[in-house]
């Protein structure tokens, strides 16, 4: 599968689930505007989750502290991640990249990697990131 058919197929899934309404349950909230929602997959054996995330602030800044490019900011916000090393820009936005983790756990969980392909973009009301990983 190429680049463009797997970030098609993770972008049509991403799309489905920000639109579908039915059979989500909340799987933790930290406040009121950070939440976490998981339901049955309708097509695979396990669950499915997504994060929705309400921020009062231009779009601009959300992007730039979502940024999935080298240099971004997202050392300053997940404690779980390392470093990313950028692939492949395929377009402005869109890129293949690696991302390293630290350890997790007190080192239960070893450092990984993950090969990921990662599109962003506006839609009216939303800053949406979907992303899949490959081979």
């Amino acid at each position: 599968m190429s680049f463009d058919d797997t970030l098609k197929a993770a972008r049509d899934r991403g799309f489905s689930l920000l639109k579908d309404q039915d059979g989500w349950k909340v799987s933790s909230k930290s406040n009121e505007h950070w939440k976490i929602e998981s339901k049955l997959s309708d097509k695979l054996n396990c669950s499915i989750y997504r994060a929705v995330h309400y921020v009062k602030a231009p779009i601009d800044v959300v992007k730039d502290t979502l940024n999935f490019l080298p240099g971004g900011r997202r050392r300053e916000w997940d404690p779980d991640f390392k470093e990313l090393i950028l692939l492949k820009q395929i377009t402005d936005t869109t890129i293949v990249y690696v991302t390293r983790t630290n350890p997790i756990a007190k080192g239960v969980i070893s450092p990984r990697e993950f090969i990921n392909i990662a599109n962003w973009e506006d839609t009216p009301d939303s800053f949406l990131v979907v992303g899949s990983g490959v081979e």
